[in-house]
């Protein structure tokens, strides 16, 4: 193989096999040169630019070195240029008036030169094809909590626009080393969360017909929203901590963000922090907003120990499978 490739090569750049006489015998009997090839100008293909050669015929058992330039075409290995196409953004998924705004603000900050040229037309297009691709979708199995928050109603509270991978949510960092406060904080995260068991959770994923009216009042579907800030049965447990969380709001006004809220909703019993700043400022923030998740977990365990009380006290009969199963 190593012979094939060599007289190939001499072939195409011009040169020719000196042939040498043996100098050397085997054990087996055959003779062969100690020499392996010396290398001759061939005169119809003169392509060399200096050649020094030992020019003694009979010697063929020195090995003089041997010095020589010449041109040759020596041709690199093909490489199969394959294009990478981009794959289709599937726009039945993609959210369009979120990509109206989002590309109504890129184009906003965007500076073009006067005259129309290739390059501003480039730069429209990567902003149209890449604002497209951030909106849709990702392909991944497991997808952005961002993504899941806008398919699940249930997981709408914890505000995961806000907060980065890594860092603790606000519901977790306020927590004391108080064995009370520590206590309460399961019963927080599965509200927050939206694992919490609800009548209509149970009506939800259940093989037999199950009623999602609440227990508690049998006025309307026993939801988050209901058992948080509109179930009657509960009413006198939630006023006594709705007054001083609407204290606590109206006292929490941020001078440097200019933020103030003074409805006390679901949202801001379950997340103060979406409704609130707790930046590092003079007015204290921060600590504001671990006062308002520290009563936020006193009223959430407070209303689920009423729940439970309530739900003890019907028949047995009714009472199967109601009780959240977080113990008091």
């Amino acid at each position: 193989m190593r012979q094939c490739k060599l007289l190939q090569f001499l072939s195409e750049c011009g040169y020719l096999k000196h042939p040498t006489s043996h100098t050397f015998t085997n054990s087996n009997g055959q003779e062969c040169s100690t020499i392996d090839y010396i290398f001759l100008l061939d005169p119809a293909k003169n392509t060399s630019l200096n050649f020094k050669l030992d020019l003694i015929a009979s010697n063929t058992s020195d090995h003089y070195p041997i010095i020589g330039q010449f041109r040759a075409n020596i041709r690199p290995k093909e490489i199969k240029v394959t294009t990478q196409y981009r794959n289709k953004i599937n726009w039945d998924k993609v959210d369009i008036e979120e990509y109206q705004q989002s590309l109504n603000k890129t184009l906003q900050t965007l500076k073009l030169e006067e005259n129309p040229n290739f390059i501003n037309t480039e730069k429209l297009i990567s902003i149209l094809i890449e604002t497209g691709q951030e909106m849709a979708p990702p392909k991944s199995r497991r997808k952005p909590a961002h993504y899941l928050a806008k398919l699940y109603n249930r997981i709408h509270y914890i505000g995961v626009n806000q907060y980065s991978i890594g860092a603790p949510h606000p519901a977790l960092s306020s927590v004391t080393t108080s064995t009370r406060d520590v206590a309460r904080l399961p019963v927080k995260l599965k509200l927050l969360t939206g694992t919490y068991q609800l009548q209509s959770t149970r009506a939800a994923f259940n093989q037999n017909q199950v009623d999602p009216t609440c227990q508690l009042c049998n006025l309307e579907s026993e939801t988050l929203e209901h058992f948080i800030s509109k179930c009657s049965a509960l009413s006198s447990i939630r006023m006594s901590f709705l007054l001083e969380y609407d204290n606590l709001l109206k006292m929490s006004v941020c001078t440097k963000c200019s933020t103030n809220n003074k409805t006390v909703d679901t949202l801001c019993i379950l997340n103060p922090s979406a409704v609130f700043c707790g930046c590092d400022c003079k007015c204290n923030c921060r600590q504001k907003l671990n006062l308002l998740e520290h009563l936020s977990r006193r009223l959430c365990f407070s209303l689920h120990v009423a729940r439970n009380n309530i739900l003890n006290a019907l028949p047995s009969s009714n009472i199967k499978g109601l009780r959240a199963a977080t113990p008091l």
